[in-house]
């Protein structure tokens, strides 16, 4: 998984809190990688480190990304939106509160989600949609969701949930597509990133 893969996840839990939105963020990257993810949400920006490379974006949408080999490409948007283009692809964070028009038509759009931003990755294999917002109550969502998923003939490849934390995760997958969903709740508000990847190769 590419860093501007990692990216797209990461800025979609920008409209989350600290602690456990980390924590929701780090273990759904996780379940796209083989290496651990460490996340920090500090001062109204993101800092993702894995073992890939970096990414960082500021408070005022300025972004910073470092590859594992050094490269570093840096920019800026406006008002939270920005679009970065590189030689992997295009990449594109908006705070619309609205579903993506990129969302595919085979994959159930969720209920009930009240959305704060998404993301919207292209490399030429596909594009990657990532949502992020919140949901009145955890538990109901994934349960009702999770069986919207599967109706349409996708499986629960895996799930995690801790009440320590008060969050919870699930991937489902079929020939088109990978999809994790995470929440957590800070706050007390219910957050959610919920995150689409083609199926390559």
């Amino acid at each position: 998984m590419s860093i501007a893969a990692i990216a797209g996840l990461s800025l979609a839990a920008t409209g989350c809190g600290k602690s456990p939105s980390e924590l929701v963020a780090e273990k759904v990257i996780e379940q796209q990688t083989d290496g651990e993810v460490d996340v920090d949400f500090g001062d109204g920006g993101i800092d993702v480190q894995t073992p890939d490379g970096e990414f960082s974006v500021d408070e005022d949408g300025s972004f910073t990304v470092t590859g594992e080999d050094g490269e570093v490409i840096t920019g800026a948007g406006e008002n939270g939106d920005f679009t970065m283009e590189s030689e992997d692809g295009t990449f594109t964070m908006s705070q619309d509160q609205e579903i993506p028009a990129e969302w595919p038509s085979d994959v159930p759009q969720p209920e009930g989600v009240t959305v704060s931003g998404s993301s919207v990755m292209d490399t030429g294999d596909g594009t990657s949609v990532t949502l992020a917002g919140t949901v009145d109550d955890s538990a109901e969502f994934m349960s009702n969701y999770g069986a919207a998923l599967e109706a349409a003939g996708l499986t629960k490849a895996s799930e995690f949930s801790s009440a320590e934390t008060d969050t919870m995760t699930a991937m489902y997958g079929n020939d088109s597509w990978t999809i994790t969903v995470g929440t957590s709740n800070y706050d007390g508000a219910h957050q959610l990133t919920l995150t689409i990847y083609p199926q390559t190769g």
